[in-house]
């Protein structure tokens, strides 16, 4: 009895996750403006916020040469501006500036990401293979506000921790910067994702259930 519901618990999660490993970006809400600290920056992650008169700073530390990719985003909105930009530093030893990512002269594209359902405008994107140590990725526009997503790295990598740290995010994410109805977050693979799991643990519940009342009765 207990390995036929171990093979069925594990079956389920599996076919209810492994599609997650298509997801392109590990979501980040910026919630200050102080420095944030990227770490596995080959890992791809898109940071989610907002300036608010000043620029915001990110920070790499790597103790190995790795490929940095920078990508600027912004979510596709009426009126939405697109001069948000970025710079990109290396501290060490010495601070100098390895590309400018200016928004304002750049021809942004539309593009609709399908797990979360969501539309962006993709700006200025960077991708060098570079040696150890710090480096520092600013982004800003010309009146230092505007809404803007930040993507670091290229590797794909979705864990179950991950995708649960999407779900607690993402009505934060429709509600705050893509202007959306908290009811949206459910209308997209992610949402149908979610009900998958709610399914899944309502079937596992009713076969250990009748599993064993099976058992019970076999006893008699």
């Amino acid at each position: 009895m207990s390995n036929k519901i171990t093979i069925f618990i594990i079956s389920s999660v599996a076919f209810t996750f492994l599609p997650l490993i298509a997801l392109a970006h590990q979501p980040r809400l910026v919630e200050s403006n102080g420095i944030i600290q990227v770490k596995n920056p080959e890992i791809s992650q898109a940071f989610y916020g907002q300036l608010n008169g000043i620029y915001q700073d990110f920070k790499i530390d790597s103790a190995e040469p790795f490929n940095l990719y920078v990508n600027v985003l912004a979510p596709d909105l009426p009126m939405m501006e697109t001069d948000m930009s970025a710079e990109i530093f290396k501290l060490t030893p010495s601070t100098t500036s390895l590309a400018v990512l200016d928004g304002d002269k750049f021809n942004w594209t539309k593009f609709y990401e399908p797990f979360a359902g969501d539309n962006y405008l993709k700006g200025p994107e960077f991708r060098q293979e570079v040696g150890e140590g710090q480096y520092l990725i600013r982004v800003f526009s010309s009146n230092y506000k505007g809404k803007y997503s930040l993507v670091v790295g290229e590797q794909e990598f979705f864990s179950l921790g991950e995708y649960w740290q999407t779900l607690t995010i993402l009505p934060a994410l429709k509600k705050d910067f893509f202007n959306k109805s908290l009811v949206t977050m459910f209308f997209n693979y992610i949402g149908l994702y979610l009900l998958g799991v709610l399914l899944i643990l309502a079937a596992v519940i009713f076969f250990i259930w009748r599993t064993i009342k099976r058992y019970k009765k076999a006893k008699l």
